[in-house]
């Protein structure tokens, strides 16, 4: 992290930034004073933090009042219960333009990624579109998911970002949430404990062949 006056002569913010940024967990590393910092710092930075989490807040801190994000980045976040804070800072404060969830691999990482294109400032009922990606010949396809107010997504428990179905499909939802009382009323729900490196031990990883990307 750096100054833009500082480093480039930047006083109004920056008209774009464009990054792929670090994918690694805080709580593995060993600087416990790096770790505070982190936490004081930034607001994203709860639960389960990683660097991209608070690329995605400094990114947006130093554009310009008209200035534009684009990150490549896992798409957990768009779900995972570890970043309610960073979902709800850009739904309350910024306008998503467009998520494009890449269903296949980009990098050598098993990690499943998608592009966030978030344009600063908060507009009310800003329109957010949500897009399918596939490399196809090394090129990337997009296909038009669905096209909504980003308010919408402030209505779900945990802010979650996931594309509005047709009609048929949102009932379907619908009744289910309204008919359903929610695993976490019964029980605490969490991601169990990594004990050891899986780039180091690559036995503990598991994989069933008819299933795609799942460990």
């Amino acid at each position: 992290f750096f100054d833009p006056a500082w480093m480039f002569g930047v006083n109004g913010g920056f008209d774009v930034v464009i990054a792929n940024p670090p994918y690694v967990l805080v709580q593995t590393m060993t600087n416990e004073r790096l770790k505070s910092y982190y936490r004081n710092k930034f607001v994203v930075a709860a639960y389960k933090v990683d660097l991209y989490h608070l690329f995605i807040e400094y990114g947006l801190r130093i554009l310009n009042t008209s200035g534009v994000l684009s990150y490549i980045n896992p798409s957990n976040f768009l779900t995972n219960q570890y970043v309610v804070k960073l979902r709800e800072m850009l739904l309350n404060q910024e306008r998503v333009q467009h998520i494009i969830n890449i269903e296949d691999n980009v990098f050598s990482a098993n990690v499943n990624t998608c592009i966030i294109q978030v344009l600063k400032g908060k507009e009310l009922n800003y329109t957010l579109n949500y897009i399918k990606g596939n490399i196809c010949d090394g090129l990337l396809e997009l296909k038009h998911l669905s096209s909504i107010s980003q308010s919408r997504y402030l209505q779900n428990d945990g802010f979650i970002i996931q594309p509005i179905g047709n009609s048929i499909e949102e009932n379907i939802l619908q009744k289910i949430e309204n008919c359903s009382i929610p695993l976490n009323s019964y029980a605490t729900v969490n991601f169990g404990m990594q004990l050891r490196n899986r780039k180091l031990f690559p036995q503990d990883v598991l994989k069933d062949p008819s299933l795609k990307d799942l460990t």
